[in-house]
């Protein structure tokens, strides 16, 4: 639709003869910015701007690049507006708050960037953000808030206790460098959806409380960091999908995460260590786990702990496991069955057994398809003899392994090895990957160093006529253009 307000010739044009009503339920799907130069162009328009029931406020890179033809310049102008916007909404009912505001905290920037504007981020004092924040909880009808704020030095800046104690929120987003304090009250009766990521929690069992407080969850994103947190439970009949990721800063006393969620469908899930009691997980279908072992633990603790973790997956049709996962569980019996699952990968250490990990998987894995092994393939000293191999193949390799990928290739004996068991056992095996860093300095040489790998690969006795192969070559200036392109950002001209 043509979003002119009146054409040269001074006629009125479609919008403009729209009635109000549907006029102002065109302008809330569109962000803030652009609302207000749209109404600036009409009286009809400016009349029609306090009625606006959703406000969306984005300082992303586009924002940046649009900003050279007729928004903003710098972080300082585009707070300017974002201020002057609010000041002049007189409406008493908001139905959608969402604000853009500085690079996410994990986000690094270079160094003309940090010097010029702090890191991407604006200097807000504590009592705008506060402000900014407090703005949608005056209004009557809200349903959404997503907030983005991320600020250079926040100091000890907290988020306001009245956000959650909002009752007719459905929807809450909140990505902020601030922290949470202990809250006397929580109550979102009506919530289906919570993303929150902030830099600290100091209330032991806040997720506990925050979950307890929302029957109606469907979906629950939580990033956060503790100094320390003893339990955790995560008990709703509801809940589809749950992104939990707890990050401490130190080791006190023992965690213990509780997960009773009978819906529950999707399960991404990074931790320190904790104690684990995870049931009634059945309609589970996908699961991301990832454990980072950096802090000193009972060794015996810890493996007896993994099983507790894994065992609940078994109805899982898509599994990753990464970090100390399948490394503590190196020494521990795998007694569980996976009837459904489908794709499988593992973030295998170095010194991973191939008979107490990679096979015990494989082996309670009937209908595997894919099997990833995102970290290599372990050191063959722990591998069996030629003869046992044989004798303990896999179900899943007869009749359903399909596709086969390894990263970190280095072409070792062992990798090699390993590498002609699958060929030689996966009857319907239709493609092997293999992705190997490369260090040669020209692309000639690396282009060269992959046909090599595939002609040598390709050479190899496969059990199935119609797998391919294909050689992947990382070259580390490649590797480094993609690190930069992450981290950079985009900013405007002077």
């Amino acid at each position: 639709m043509d979003l002119k307000v009146r054409n040269i010739s001074g006629s009125v044009d479609m919008l403009s003869s729209l009635p109000d009503e549907l006029l102002i339920r065109i302008l809330c799907l569109i962000p803030t910015e652009d609302v207000v130069t749209i109404c600036m162009l009409s009286k009809r328009m400016m009349r029609i701007l306090p009625w606006i029931t959703t406000l969306d406020f984005n300082d992303s890179s586009l924002s940046y690049i649009l900003s050279v033809i007729k928004r903003f310049s710098s972080p300082f102008k585009f707070k300017t507006f974002v201020f002057g916007v609010l000041n002049a909404y007189k409406f008493p009912y908001l139905t959608r708050f969402r604000l853009r505001l500085g690079v996410t905290w994990d986000t690094q920037c270079f160094s003309d960037c940090i010097h010029q504007w702090g890191g991407c981020c604006p200097h807000l004092k504590s009592t705008e953000i506060i402000s900014l924040i407090s703005f949608p909880l005056s209004r009557f009808g809200l349903k959404e808030i997503d907030l983005h704020i991320q600020v250079w030095k926040p100091g000890n800046t907290l988020l306001p206790s009245e956000i959650f104690t909002c009752e007719t929120l459905q929807v809450l987003k909140l990505d902020v460098n601030l922290g949470v304090n202990q809250l006397s009250t929580i109550r979102l009766p009506n919530l289906k959806l919570l993303h929150l990521r902030v830099c600290s929690i100091s209330e032991d069992g806040f997720i506990t409380r925050l979950v307890s407080s929302s029957p109606l969850l469907e979906e629950l994103t939580v990033e956060v960091m503790y100094k320390y947190d003893r339990s955790t439970t995560i008990s709703l009949p509801v809940l589809r999908r749950l992104r939990l990721k707890v990050e401490r800063w130190e080791m006190a006393g023992t965690s213990i995460l509780v997960i009773n969620t009978p819906k529950l469908e999707y399960l991404d899930y990074t931790d320190n260590f904790a104690l684990y009691s995870i049931s009634n997980i059945n309609s589970l279908v996908k699961a991301n786990i990832k454990i980072i072992n950096d802090f000193p633990k009972p060794e015996l603790a810890f493996r007896q702990q993994m099983p507790n973790l894994v065992h609940p997956l078994s109805n899982a049709h898509h599994l990753s496991l990464h970090g100390s996962c399948t490394t503590e569980m190196n020494i521990v019996a795998l007694n569980t069955v996976f009837p459904s699952l489908k794709y499988l990968e593992l973030d295998c250490s170095y010194f991973i057994s191939w008979e107490r990990v990679l096979l015990p998987f494989l082996k309670c894995s009937p209908v595997l398809e894919t099997l990833v092994l995102s970290n290599g393939i372990p050191n063959n000293s722990w591998y069996p003899e030629p003869e046992r191999v044989e004798a303990i193949i896999p179900d899943c390799c007869r009749s359903y392994l399909k596709k086969f990928v390894t990263k970190n290739y280095a072409e070792s004996e062992w990798e090699a090895e390993f590498i002609k068991f699958i060929l030689k056992n996966a009857l319907v095996l239709e493609e092997l990957v293999v992705y190997r860093r490369c260090l040669q300095r020209s692309w000639l040489k690396v282009e060269d160093h992959k046909m090599k790998m595939e002609s040598t690969l390709s050479n190899l006795p496969r059990a199935s006529a119609t797998c391919s192969i294909q050689v992947q070559c990382l070259h580390k200036n490649h590797l480094w253009l993609l690190k930069k392109k992450k981290k950079t950002c985009i900013l405007p001209r002077k």
